[in-house]
């Protein structure tokens, strides 16, 4: 599996809302210092992430559009477009490498138009 797959899986696995429930299968996968700029624009950082991972925001969640770009040898941009039935939003993921793994760093999710029928 190429680092970019790798990322995309990883990436997929954070918004699965069966890892809710277990926020320390997950744990290891945000960096130390992460941060969050949340789609309600709200900013959090690792823990209150891990913290608030019991609600159900990722419930009924659906991505397409994903992407993983390699920036640099070390850092791999994720973007995609993520939809649930009150709102849609536009993602990123900054992931980094650092001591063999694959971490997220950073997160945004900026809110778009809904679509009417």
């Amino acid at each position: 599996m190429s680092d970019l797959e790798l990322v995309v899986e990883q990436e997929l696995r954070l918004l699965d809302p069966e890892q809710a429930e277990h926020p320390e299968r997950v744990r290891d996968l945000f960096h130390p210092y992460f941060s969050d700029f949340a789609v309600t624009g709200n900013v959090f950082d690792r823990d209150t992430v891990l913290t608030l991972a019991l609600d159900e925001s990722n419930a009924a969640l659906t991505v397409d559009n994903i992407e993983a770009e390699q920036l640099a040898d070390t850092v791999i941009l994720v973007t995609y477009r993520s939809h649930r039935s009150d709102r849609q939003a536009l993602r990123s993921s900054v992931w980094v490498l650092e001591d063999g793994r694959w971490l997220l760093r950073h997160h945004q999710a900026t809110p778009t138009q809904q679509r009417s029928a």
